[in-house]
């Protein structure tokens, strides 16, 4: 089987880490061929074909989201609402790339950020392929936004978005949410989600719900993120003995973007800070992301900021140097960092929300809170440290759940099966 994934980038962001993982998983299967044809390439894996490989045809890549982002300028309600809102008008012409030319299967992920435009879709979908389409936000199924809110539009024909300027029945969203449902009229679409919260969602959307939707957890490399080796148990119980500090980890792409939550862990540790000095004293933050500096330097933690890891071994390193990792996201699908997290044996604290809690299993691998409680946010950060044994047994069952959901034969016999029963479908 040939098989192209498709996806903006192969390393920046979420959706394009997890493509290329699911790359890499797939590449080990000798039934599978393997390309990832993306616009911006920064590895060197030779599995990634990149769609813009002179100078030129990357400026105009470029161009392709700046002018997307331009148009967008007269219809958002405001700036904060300018990257949650995505509208396909500029992009380029991917169909007559060998790679997609000979591919049994085309394989979409994450393919925004000017990309692929309903013109380059068209032109996709008259290739008469079966179309696999992995979802990695809302998107593919609104009338532009990435995420709803509370907002359930998509469940009818979208219009009055609450991200535009003039929000009206046929607003922007209501337009492009009609070309969707042309092109997909089309195509021979087939939906998988990462999470069973995004299945459920997208099964509920006008433009899905008459389509199968199936979902397969994102993969990781588990003898890359794995324990440190020294963390045995017995040298677990003596670091934890000692009179080192428990260390906390925050992390997020873009720290400052509100969907993360920062403002609710700040609370929370406001509240460990007010109400419980002598544990507050027990703790040290590690954070890292963009725009990592913030609010917490009010606060009176010891905090080590590690600004923006560009590589995976920075990366593996500050979990190694955490008890917890706390992601207090109020809209999330299936996050990367809780796989890597809990793959190094790290447990995870976090709100009920999107797929966390299929990750998370509460007071087994970690503490799910309610929404945006701040103060059970700070409760499970307690809890999960206050006892050492504990800790430990957490981290234990962390590095089970991940080995046995996520590893990449897991996967990428989930993703083989699916493969295979589009093309029998086909035949």
């Amino acid at each position: 089987m040939k098989i192209a994934l498709i996806n903006t980038s192969d390393l920046q962001g979420g959706a394009a880490i997890a493509c290329y993982r699911l790359a890499e998983a797939l590449e080990k299967n000798d039934e599978v061929n393997v390309k990832m044809v993306v616009k911006e390439k920064t590895s060197q894996s030779n599995f990634v074909v990149n769609s813009n490989p002179s100078s030129l045809k990357e400026n105009l890549g470029k161009l392709n989201f700046a002018l997307e982002k331009a148009t967008f300028l007269r219809q958002e309600s405001n700036k904060s609402m300018r990257f949650l809102f995505s509208h396909p008008n500029f992009g380029q012409d991917i169909s007559t790339i060998p790679e997609i030319r000979d591919a049994d299967i085309l394989h979409f992920h994450w393919i925004n950020k000017g990309f692929l435009s309903f013109s380059s879709l068209e032109k996709l979908v008259a290739l008469n392929k079966p179309i696999i389409w992995t979802l990695h936000d809302m998107w593919p199924f609104t009338g532009g936004c990435h995420y709803s809110a509370s907002c359930e539009n998509y469940q009818h024909t979208c219009g009055n978005c609450f991200l535009l300027k003039n929000p009206k029945i046929n607003d922007l969203s209501s337009k492009i949410w009609n070309k969707k449902k042309a092109l997909y009229s089309k195509a021979d679409l087939h939906i998988v989600t990462c999470s069973a919260w995004l299945r459920d969602i997208a099964s509920s959307s006008t433009l899905f719900n008459n389509l199968m939707v199936t979902n397969i957890p994102n993969t990781i490399d588990l003898n890359l993120f794995k324990p440190k080796a020294k963390k045995t148990i017995i040298d677990r119980l003596a670091q934890q003995t000692s009179k080192t500090k428990s260390t906390i980890l925050f992390q997020a792409m873009n720290i400052n973007d509100k969907r993360k939550g920062l403002k609710y862990f700040i609370e929370a540790l406001q509240i460990i800070e007010s109400e419980h000095v002598e544990f507050s004293k027990s703790i040290k933050l590690v954070i890292f992301g963009k725009n990592s500096k913030s609010q917490i330097d009010d606060l009176s933690f010891d905090v080590d900021y590690l600004g923006v890891l560009k590589s995976q071994q920075e990366i593996i390193n500050a979990y190694h140097q955490s008890d917890v990792f706390v992601i207090p996201s109020l809209e999330d699908n299936l996050p990367n960092t809780i796989m890597e997290s809990m793959a190094c044996g790290v447990p995870v604290v976090g709100f009920e929300t999107g797929g966390i809690p299929e990750m998370v299993s509460h007071k087994k691998t970690g503490f799910i809170a309610s929404q945006k409680n701040s103060r059970h946010l700070a409760e499970g950060i307690m809890w999960t440290l206050e006892n050492k044994e504990r800790v430990i047994e957490l981290s234990q069952n962390s590095r089970s759940k991940a080995t046995e959901e996520y590893a990449h034969g897991v996967v990428a016999n989930q993703y083989i099966e699916v493969y295979k029963s589009v093309l029998d479908k086909n035949n």
